[in-house]
């Protein structure tokens, strides 16, 4: 089991996406942190949305978040891939649609400036 989470160690089994989000340590992280999401900003000293501190903090939290999902969502179609071409292409293929999706989006941003 993968760092003791009840996670299979391959993480590739059907499932595991599922199981380490249900494990109680994960499940009373995530709840934490919605908590104080939600009473954060109740609070007459919260600092505005966009202080960089708050930022940070959300940009991570979404980051995390937005890692468990797309994770869970593309495993079926990964599992596909590395059963069709193996894993080192299947992961080679993945970094790089990664690398030209940051490019695209930094077009982007600066494009605004």
């Amino acid at each position: 089991m993968a760092a003791g989470l009840g996670m299979p160690a391959s993480g590739m089994e059907r499932g595991a996406a599922a199981d380490f989000l249900a494990h109680p340590l994960v499940e009373a992280w995530l709840k934490l942190m919605a908590a104080g999401e939600l009473a954060n900003y109740k609070l007459p000293s919260a600092p505005d949305r966009i202080v960089p501190a708050g930022m940070l903090a959300r940009v991570l939290s979404s980051a995390v978040a937005g890692a468990l999902v797309s994770s869970y969502l593309t495993f079926d179609a990964r599992i596909a891939a590395i059963r069709r071409h193996g894993q080192t292409a299947t992961g080679l293929v993945e970094d790089a649609l990664v690398l030209a999706a940051t490019r695209r989006i930094m077009q982007g941003v600066r494009a605004r400036r």
